[in-house]
């Protein structure tokens, strides 16, 4: 067996080692929305709960990106999935032997969101070094299929968790699925490094004017924000809408959460199919695919038949698994190895406005208009992107080269 081909089996099978702890993390999270909405039945109260998963991406994000250009990668990566474990396992516990308790509910979910919000970019900025450049457009894909494989996957097997057991089964499940993915990283063999660079002082005075300036990189931002504001945070109202739009209960409402994953899958293997393909038109591409996600969006936040809303979500999640992939390639290959882990932290930290979002939209989803904050939220995505086409046409200038991004007149 040749040295690439070996190390592309290793790299699946660590790569399917984190795809089944995503796949508890999605467990645990429709688990923990069903109970808050049983306790409650309260978009605030979903709204807020949210945040706990959201919010560290905010917070923290850019300790991740720290860690993932200054220390050493595979250690960092290992120690943050023993605390993991521990604070899991310490939740289904509390959660099996004590009453519902929206505080430390809270407390103990921010921790979990905290440690995933570290683990994002020093493993993403890990992956360049485990497969060739390439492959990581492909690479990036995949981190993506396991993360959508995961939505689709999770709220299915949490609803037949919740109906067949106790409800603080999932929660053990999530426990027992971080173990996976340690022990491979302790059984394979796996590089260890600290990213390096020419410039000693560029990691001191790395700041994050550094993405305002570049005009490929701030529209992608902007956009980012949007999607986190305008678009995910849309996610944390479907058990409402399952429940108080569509009448459905809690299998139902794990169907509906199921096709937004079963779509963003679809997407990030399409995207894996195609990603070591040279294209001219990549920046454009990218530009159109948000715009009909939010036309998609809309159609499920109108929508009163329940077959069109999960088909217009599948769909629009499709889009999202092709376009998401593509923007963790740009980072990985347009910066410089020595900026990718802050680079992209700061696209992960944007994801931190979630929880504002998600806490605005329960404000003004009520009862008597349970669909305005959606039309609201997708109106205001595509201002955003009409202000992106009027100010950075640049980005429609992106290509895809051998596995790498660039600008046309770079090539």
């Amino acid at each position: 067996m040749n040295g690439k081909l070996k190390k592309l089996i290793l790299f699946y099978v660590l790569m399917l080692s984190v795809i089944l702890s995503q796949v508890g993390m999605s467990v645990y999270i429709t688990a923990l929305n069903w109970r808050v909405i049983e306790f409650s039945n309260s978009a605030f109260h979903i709204g807020v709960i949210a945040t706990s998963m959201t919010l560290p991406q905010f917070l923290f994000s850019l300790m991740g990106g720290a860690i993932a250009d200054n220390k050493d990668k595979l250690r960092s990566l290992r120690l943050i999935l023993v605390l993991q474990i521990i604070v899991a396992c310490a939740f289904s516990l509390i959660s099996s032997k004590l009453s519902f308790n929206f505080i430390v509910t809270y407390a103990i979910s921010f921790l979990i969101g905290t440690l995933n919000a570290i683990w994002q970019p020093v493993f993403l900025s890990y992956i360049p070094m485990l497969i060739p450049q390439t492959y990581v457009p492909m690479g990036m894909s995949l981190s993506l299929v396991g993360l959508y494989a995961s939505r689709f996957l999770g709220p299915m097997w949490a609803g037949w968790l919740l109906k067949s057991f106790s409800p603080s089964t999932p929660f053990f499940v999530y426990c027992y699925s971080i173990l996976i993915p340690l022990l491979m990283f302790f059984l394979i063999k796996l590089p260890s490094s600290i990213a390096e660079t020419e410039n000693k002082d560029l990691k001191k005075t790395f700041q994050p004017d550094v993405l305002i300036k570049d005009k490929i990189i701030l529209p992608l931002w902007l956009i980012t924000i949007a999607l986190s504001l305008f678009i995910m945070s849309i996610f944390s109202i479907i058990p409402y809408f399952a429940k108080n739009v569509f009448g459905l209960d809690s299998s139902g409402m794990s169907k509906l959460m199921s096709s937004c994953g079963l779509g963003q899958l679809i997407g990030a293997v399409l995207s894996m199919a195609i990603g070591k393909r040279n294209e001219t038109r990549f920046g454009r591409n990218q530009y159109q695919g948000y715009v009909l996600m939010g036309f998609f969006l809309l159609i499920f936040a109108i929508s009163s038949n329940v077959i069109i809303a999960i088909s217009s979500l599948m769909l629009m999640n499709v889009i999202h698994g092709v376009l998401s992939p593509r923007i963790n390639t740009i980072i990985q290959t347009y910066v410089p190895e020595s900026m990718r882990g802050k680079v992209q932290s700061m696209f992960l930290l944007v994801f931190g406005f979630v929880p504002f979002g998600q806490f605005l939209l329960g404000l003004i989803t009520t009862p008597s208009a349970p669909r305005l904050g959606a039309i609201v939220y997708v109106v205001m995505f595509f201002l955003t992107l009409l202000v992106v086409r009027l100010k950075f046409d640049k980005l429609l200038q992106l290509q895809q080269e051998n596995g790498a991004i660039r600008l046309k007149n770079d090539a």
